[in-house]
């Protein structure tokens, strides 16, 4: 999906450069899209419910509904700082965005596959649930999530199993782009393992990533990854994952993708 080129309701505005995930979920969270060429403005983050249904993508570029103005005139986001609760409530005010951290106790709640648009009148609340959320986010918006992850960043990661042991790479994230979540990662080699093939491997499998030494641990031995499947574009489907799944772990549940996915 990366370089894949984004156009506003009246043209285009820009390229994605990269996609920033949840770890705890692999729901991705927003698109980076390089703007700079287009706009003048660097990088900006826009949510991938504001794209048009997958069915009307080309192979090359994606609609979405906004302006060209909204776009501009957005936020400028800083890859090389997190991104702050403040900083997503002000990028969610701007383009009237739901705030998808919102969740209410015996109450309404904010469903992040809610079509875009969604200002806070379209939702009734209570005035004590509003209170509850004001005394919350206060606390939280000088705080970043540290949940929020760059794919950009975590391609090329180390991976360590579950003993611990170092033996490849994260070489490539694959993304349903059905509902925005990364379904499966590529396993990679080092060049000192030159017969290594690439493996896929589930998400569901990682136990931790740690941003400042650059790794991620499976609760896999290295062993049931190196036999897992061997990595081929071609044969990619619904049926390839269940057979990957059931391989690695039967009583796991991991919904199935259909076409819906790139690299």
């Amino acid at each position: 999906i990366e370089t894949t080129e984004i156009h506003a309701n009246d043209g285009p505005v820009g390229y994605i450069e990269d996609l920033l995930f949840d770890d705890e979920n692999f729901l991705v969270r927003y698109l980076v899209v390089n703007t700079k060429k287009w706009l003048g403005q660097s990088k900006v983050l826009i949510s991938p419910y504001a794209l048009e249904p997958t069915a009307f993508w080309s192979p090359n570029s994606v609609k979405s509904n906004l302006t060209k103005s909204q776009i501009k005139n957005a936020p400028a986001y800083e890859d090389e700082l997190p991104v702050s609760r403040q900083f997503e409530e002000v990028i969610a005010d701007h383009f009237g965005w739901q705030k998808y951290w919102y969740e209410f106790m015996n109450g309404p709640t904010y469903d992040i596959h809610q079509p875009f648009p969604l200002h806070s009148s379209d939702v009734t609340s209570p005035k004590h649930y509003q209170d509850v959320l004001n005394d919350v986010e206060n606390e939280r918006l000088e705080k970043f999530d540290p949940h929020l992850r760059s794919a950009k960043a975590v391609c090329g990661y180390s991976i360590f199993d579950n003993n611990e042991q170092d033996f490849g790479e994260i070489e490539n994230l694959i993304l349903d782009t059905k509902d925005f979540r990364i379904v499966d990662i590529v396993v990679g080699k080092y060049k000192w393992l030159p017969n290594f093939k690439l493996k896929y491997c589930s998400p569901i499998f990682i136990d931790a990533i740690d941003e400042l030494d650059q790794q991620i641990s499976m609760d896999l031995s290295e062993t049931a990854i190196l036999e897992g499947p061997e990595f081929d574009e071609e044969s990619y489907d619904t049926h390839f994952r269940s057979d990957m799944v059931r391989q690695f772990c039967k009583k796991s549940e991991i919904s199935p993708v259909d076409k819906n996915f790139r690299r």
